[in-house]
């Protein structure tokens, strides 16, 4: 098991700082729910960048064209990084995806752009 670092302050504090029952007790403010279009959008693209033959870890922006989405999902991202530390997706009805339509979606969402986020992908 790791060791906590040595100069590592002994309270986290700010935006980024969150407990799991104030994500509970305030979902909109760490959530976005995506609309029908923006899904429909999302799906459109992961269709067209397999169309393209490439593995999902070769996703950049110009082959998942997000034409409407795109500034909503930067804004995401960096609300992501730069202040909360955590977003829940909710709408993206990934029962319905294989897995490949599903870790597409999710890794352009998390990593193009200004900013590349590490992130763990669960599938039900």
């Amino acid at each position: 098991m790791p060791s906590i670092p040595a100069d590592a302050p002994e309270r986290l504090d700010g935006p980024a700082a969150w407990t799991g029952a104030e994500i509970a007790a305030e979902p909109e403010r760490w959530g976005e729910t995506l609309e029908p279009d923006a899904i429909a959008e999302l799906e459109a693209a992961a269709a067209h960048f397999r169309g393209l033959g490439k593995d999902v870890g070769e996703i950049e922006a110009a082959e998942f064209p997000l034409p409407n989405l795109a500034p909503r999902i930067a804004e995401l991202r960096d609300a992501l990084i730069l202040v909360a530390g955590v977003r829940v997706l909710r709408g993206l009805p990934v029962r319905d995806y294989d897995r490949w339509t599903a870790a597409a979606i999710f890794s352009d969402i998390m990593t193009s752009g200004k900013y590349r986020v590490n992130h763990i992908i669960n599938f039900p």
